[in-house]
């Protein structure tokens, strides 16, 4: 895409600052995890993480530094990549995981499975310490190993649109949501 996914823009915002701010209205706290000394501007309302160092590239390193930093039993893990997520949807996900006795929630949309728009127990900062010290980082084996409540596609519908989990990995999902934007802007130029 050729810039960092925090930086890309939607809305006249980059991602990192919609994200910050939609996070902003559900929790107290907000922490930005970044790699050891990667440079980048952060919003006023969030705090930077840094991971310790390590060769390996896996979002399971920010995934610790998140679970070790937090005093609270879990920790909400929102990837910048999620530029269309909503507070209230964001809310309904945390109430659904402190509601239940589970170590992982993960909402689920079109197949696909949002390890990075997750809710992380505490309990889970040994088991994914280990996973590291032995070199598996795929997110999605957590799921089975453990108590995790998975959200249904149905559930996420009757709370926001299912656009709020478009995860943007590429040009085309960029694109894909710029046209969004644009479809937005049509409708609200139509009222009188």
């Amino acid at each position: 895409m050729g810039s960092p996914k925090t930086e890309l823009l939607f809305g006249g915002k980059t991602f990192l600052e919609r994200v910050v701010s939609v996070a902003s209205q559900s929790f107290k706290s907000v922490f930005v995890v970044v790699r050891s000394g990667q440079a980048i501007d952060l919003p006023a309302n969030c705090k930077r993480l840094e991971e310790p160092p390590h060769p390996e590239r896996s979002p399971m390193f920010g995934i610790l530094t998140a679970l070790r930093h937090s005093q609270d039993a879990a920790v909400w893990i929102l990837a910048a990549d999620y530029p269309l997520l909503t507070s209230q949807l964001l809310d309904f996900l945390r109430a659904q995981f402190l509601t239940s006795d589970s170590d992982l929630l993960v909402p689920v949309t079109d197949g696909k499975t949002h390890m990075l728009c997750a809710g992380y127990s505490r309990s889970l900062l040994e088991p994914i310490d280990v996973r590291i010290s032995r070199g598996e980082f795929r997110l999605r084996e957590l799921v089975p190993a453990h108590r995790t409540r998975i959200v249904s596609e149905e559930e996420i519908a009757r709370q926001s649109p299912l656009h709020a989990l478009w995860n943007i990995n590429s040009a085309q999902d960029y694109a894909r949501i710029g046209g969004l934007l644009d479809t937005r802007n049509q409708l609200d130029a139509s009222q009188p």
